[in-house]
């Protein structure tokens, strides 16, 4: 008979998200993960699989407990108000404390050849959740008459945006990326 976890896996995943997130892939290795989470290295094997497997769960896990949270506004659909909140939400997560690390999308998609393939193919996916939300956002946004700019442009500014924006929050810090933020919000509005 198996013996019962001495342990929550869904805490000890999470756990994981932080450290992958802070790290990278690269600089994380399966005894930092043991010595960090407080389990053996058996223990990751069996309820998480390899090194690979388990930073492609913390990448899922992140995508379900952060990511989607954050596009919420713009599943609503609402054109440009939906954009607005949007970042109102990007504004709030990437000034917690763990929005020092930037994205944990973006960085695996950064880290290319140093994070597994199939951990790149899912950011990628998550990445165009992202662009299709916004992208119907501009369309309905164009259609209401409350941006006057080619919405495919504008999709393409912001998005380069977003990823200027997590850069900006990982090497000059929270202020200058929330003066950003907001500069960028007032353009929208005027687009």
């Amino acid at each position: 008979m198996a013996r019962p976890l001495s342990f929550n896996p869904e805490e000890k995943l999470r756990a994981a998200m932080f450290i992958f997130w802070n790290e990278g892939y690269a600089k994380t290795s399966i005894n930092e993960l043991s010595g960090q989470l407080g389990i053996n290295k058996f223990s990751i094997y069996k309820q998480f699989g390899s090194k690979n497997d388990f930073y492609l769960k913390s990448l899922r896990h992140y995508h379900d407990t952060i990511f989607i949270p954050l596009l919420k506004p713009l599943e609503e659909r609402q054109g440009l108000r939906s954009i607005l909140r949007y970042f109102e939400n990007f504004s709030a997560q990437v000034s917690k404390p763990n929005g020092a690390s930037g994205c944990l999308i973006n960085n695996t998609l950064l880290a290319d050849n140093n994070a597994p393939e199939e951990s790149l193919i899912c950011a990628k996916k998550m990445v165009g959740e992202l662009r299709v939300l916004l992208k119907d956002n501009f369309e309905i946004a164009a259609q209401r008459d409350q941006i006057q700019e080619n919405p495919k442009d504008c999709l393409n500014f912001t998005l380069m945006n977003i990823q200027a924006l997590l850069n900006t929050r990982r090497t000059l810090g929270p202020l200058l990326m929330q003066n950003n933020i907001n500069f960028l919000v007032r353009r929208i509005k005027q687009w």
